[in-house]
């Protein structure tokens, strides 16, 4: 006995092939669609954050420490010999004027020398900050500045100490151009210390378990 065929067998394996492989064509579709012609709404959705987490910054390239020290001592050398010789002149004009000077024809050699080293002790900050600058160095002027007064006084000290007369006037810039050049590199340390940065972000947390389900938020702190 031969047994019917049932008619609608045929219709249900079609159909059943079809919503198999549609879903299957739109989504390849999709993908390979531009931007612009997607469907509206089916777009990747963004990351849910409270807080943007920055961006890693691009490595900057560092100068070698013994390479922007030596430009800090070159500008300073240049800067302090620049205003030190018009600070001899300006020291010898007026040991001149007020006839301070030994008698003699280097009367006037001691203040002269004393005005050049107060030249040196001017223009030792500021040769050391532009030279860090070209350098890329994070110093700033005040450390420059301070770290001279703080050699200029132990210059001094060691000044008094000296009994020649001529070499009195030597330790005093010469301490100076020491002390700008660490004054400068302190501040530069100070500056260039890494800082933490707070970061904080939230995103919503789903647990679903064979019972029950959780909503809740988890974060970064």
């Amino acid at each position: 006995m031969r047994t019917p065929k049932n008619p609608w067998s045929q219709e249900l394996a079609l159909l059943v092939f079809l919503l198999l492989v549609v879903p299957g064509i739109g989504l390849a579709a999709q993908e390979l669609a531009p931007e612009a012609e997607r469907i509206p709404g089916t777009e990747t959705p963004a990351s849910l954050r409270l807080v943007e987490v920055p961006r890693e910054a691009e490595p900057v390239q560092r100068i070698h420490p013994v390479m922007r020290v030596t430009a800090e001592v070159g500008a300073m050398l240049v800067t302090s010999a620049t205003m030190g010789v018009p600070g001899f002149f300006a020291g010898g004009a007026i040991c001149e004027a007020f006839d301070l000077g030994n008698p003699g024809y280097f009367r006037c050699l001691n203040e002269a020398l004393y005005g050049a080293a107060v030249g040196m002790v001017v223009g030792a900050p500021l040769g050391v900050w532009w030279g860090g600058k070209l350098a890329r160095g994070k110093g700033t002027f005040m450390g420059a500045l301070l770290g001279t007064g703080v050699a200029v006084a132990a210059g001094a000290i060691n000044s008094v100490l000296i009994t020649n007369d001529d070499l009195k006037p030597f330790p005093i810039p010469i301490f100076s151009l020491i002390g700008a050049v660490v004054g400068y590199e302190l501040s530069h340390g100070a500056n260039s210390a890494p800082r933490l940065a707070s970061m904080a972000s939230f995103q919503p947390v789903l647990a679903i378990s064979g019972k029950s389900a959780a909503l809740g938020l988890g974060g970064r702190f």
